[in-house]
């Protein structure tokens, strides 16, 4: 490589591959390029510096995942190496095992998105009474800006939390006033002890939870049997107001899927909007 240094007012055109041109310019030229440069950076939007990050079933799990080849092999590795802004693409698939389920946000204001939507790409949580497991939790202050998109979520039984001796949010549970945006999901065969056979809104928290389908998810009373539980879908328990714009597929009678042992699918201690 060639490197030409010359003393110009003005810049010379180099047309030959390869060259890189250093000029000396004056020094007030130089002290306004400066400043320029800087208001330029000041300029960038926070978008603008986003990273996109990749889940795949075959990717090489090459930290910080940011092609296809170099995709994380679990969901969580993806997210944990994102920041503020971010997107996490999952490619086709069911995902299992450590890495993608009681996947955590951490917090993170970012968008975690399947490619192909959510018969294209499972979490498949497979939770038991021996090993519960659901597919995420959120509870460290996410927000609208920490969304979710386009994944089935099935398998998922959700854990006793120790706070209250009570199983809620079978797939996923909002806690701690985490509050995300949970967009075109499909919730299959998921079970909650107490409340909440898919999700769970607990402690403050609310979300969005836009053009989703729920099926063959419940939740019943371990103790009491099935006449108890709340919410075989959704339950927002002692949390901030629902926003709920989705499909809820209740068949039979009141221990039916979808159905809590009062016949509910959604149960609300706060204000419900279907939109």
């Amino acid at each position: 490589m060639t490197f030409h240094s010359e003393t110009r007012t003005r810049p010379q055109q180099f047309q030959q591959r390869g060259e890189i041109a250093c000029y000396h310019a004056r020094p007030g030229l130089r002290i306004v390029g400066a400043f320029m440069a800087c208001l330029a950076l000041l300029a960038v939007s926070p978008s603008a510096l986003a990273d996109t990050h990749y889940v795949s079933k075959t990717g090489l799990h090459a930290p910080p995942c940011t092609c296809w080849a170099d995709a994380s092999s679990t969901i969580q590795g993806a997210i944990d190496v994102t920041t503020d802004g971010d997107t996490v693409l999952v490619g086709l698939g069911t995902y299992t095992g450590l890495g993608n389920h009681d996947i955590d946000y951490g917090g993170r204001r970012i968008a975690v998105t399947a490619v192909n939507g959510a018969y294209s790409t499972t979490i498949d949580c497979q939770g038991g009474a021996a090993e519960p497991h659901r597919g995420f939790r959120f509870h460290t202050g996410e927000d609208g800006g920490s969304v979710l998109t386009g994944f089935q979520i099935r398998g998922g039984y959700a854990p006793f939390d120790v706070r209250d001796n009570r199983s809620f949010g079978g797939a996923i549970v909002c806690d701690s006033g985490a509050s995300p945006t949970i967009a075109e999901c499909l919730f299959v065969g998921n079970f909650a002890g107490h409340m909440g056979g898919a999700i769970a809104l607990v402690a403050s928290s609310c979300a969005l939870v836009r053009d989703c389908a729920f099926v063959d998810n419940h939740c019943h009373n371990i103790y009491s049997g099935p006449e108890g539980g709340l919410g075989g879908a959704i339950v927002c328990f002692d949390a901030a107001p629902l926003s709920v714009r989705s499909g809820i597929s209740s068949r039979g009678d009141c221990r039916s899927p979808n159905r809590d042992g009062f016949g509910h699918p959604v149960q609300t201690s706060a204000h419900l909007s279907m939109i």
